[in-house]
């Protein structure tokens, strides 16, 4: 279950239930360090369709707040200039899945980030590959 902030709708979270794994490949994966989140747990995989699509995974995920939190494709464990922002969201606690956009060149990207809205300052950090 994923929960979403109220200020930012155009992410539509109900797409979790239409995207399907089960004929996709693992192409990037990577385990979620939570600072100072000490009870988070999580695992981040990248998978890719048999249509071309990609779609990120946050697997066995436990991850509370009560604050905004922004998910992030980055080149490094923090935000570089070449982040791309993927949604907000409050909570996960199993799994979310969440079809990139066709765009993105995943071989870019070496870290998915998580970060604090208002603070600016990273909750967590997978290194992918």
């Amino acid at each position: 279950m994923v929960s979403s902030c109220k200020r930012n709708t155009d992410i539509s979270f109900s797409q979790n239930r239409n995207i399907s794994i089960a004929e996709a490949t693992l192409t990037k994966t990577g385990r979620f360090v939570f600072y100072p989140e000490k009870n988070s747990t999580g695992l981040v995989n990248i998978y890719k369709q048999p249509d071309g699509k990609y779609v990120l995974a946050l697997e066995q995920m436990v991850l509370n707040s009560n604050r905004d939190l922004e998910l992030y494709l980055s080149t490094d464990k923090v935000l570089t200039p070449s982040a791309i922002k993927l949604f907000s969201f409050r909570s996960v606690d199993g799994s979310f899945y969440y079809e990139l956009p066709g765009d993105i060149d995943i071989s870019a990207f070496s870290h998915v980030v998580i970060q604090n809205d208002i603070q600016q300052q990273p909750v967590a950090s997978a290194e992918i590959n």
